[in-house]
């Protein structure tokens, strides 16, 4: 029954009205793809590879950066309109 209540939770957060006939659709779905989930992660460990969301260093070391506003005037002539600052300029959406 509480899988019932979780998954009509879920639903209310996400504002999707769900019969009883959905709930019971998804949580036969959803006992699938956690299945499926869990054998993935059982070859997956025994491959030896790092699991999904463990730490490491993707970031690299800040050689010879390019020169500051290298790149400023190319940019602003691409742009559709600029104001005297040079400032890109573009149109309110409020």
């Amino acid at each position: 029954m509480s899988d019932d209540i979780d998954i009509k939770n879920i639903a209310k957060l996400a504002r999707v009205d769900l019969g009883d006939a959905d709930v019971e659709e998804i949580k036969a779905n959803m006992n699938e793809v956690l299945s499926y989930v869990s054998s993935v992660k059982k070859v997956a460990g025994e491959a030896g590879e790092p699991e999904a969301g463990s730490v490491r260093n993707v970031l690299r070391e800040d050689k010879d950066p390019h020169e500051p506003d290298a790149y400023r005037e190319a940019l602003l002539r691409e742009a559709p309109s600029v104001d005297g600052d040079g400032y890109i300029v573009v149109p309110p959406i409020l």
